[in-house]
């Protein structure tokens, strides 16, 4: 509980210094954020998810500064391919949490955390 209190009174601290949580990006920074269908939307971030997982474990691709469109929307949402990547990452991500929780592992779960 200590620990939820300092969390909240950091966020509420930094969101009074820089007036809120809202960004001034375009739509050619961030697509997604810009598309009417929330479905699309939530899809394509949870993509990024995995897209991100990815570069986690095979940085070979990993730059700097990508293009616009360099992340593409899911547009056909349940029907795109890319979602099992999705799926594959989460399921991963609980697999992980499942047998640090197994191990009573406080290395892998600090690991997670992260």
């Amino acid at each position: 509980v200590p620990l939820l209190t300092t969390f909240g009174g950091v966020f509420l601290a930094r969101s009074w210094l820089t007036e809120g949580t809202g960004a001034g990006f375009s739509f050619v920074d961030t697509p997604a954020q810009y598309n009417d269908d929330w479905h699309v939307r939530t899809c394509t971030y949870l993509y990024f998810h995995a897209k991100y997982a990815q570069l986690m474990v095979f940085p070979w691709t990993l730059s700097w500064d990508y293009s616009h469109d360099a992340l593409p929307l899911l547009r056909a949402a349940w029907l795109d391919v890319r979602m099992l990547t999705v799926l594959a990452t989460y399921l991963g991500v609980v697999a992980i949490a499942s047998w640090g929780l197994a191990k009573r592992s406080r290395g892998v779960l600090c690991g997670l955390s992260n």
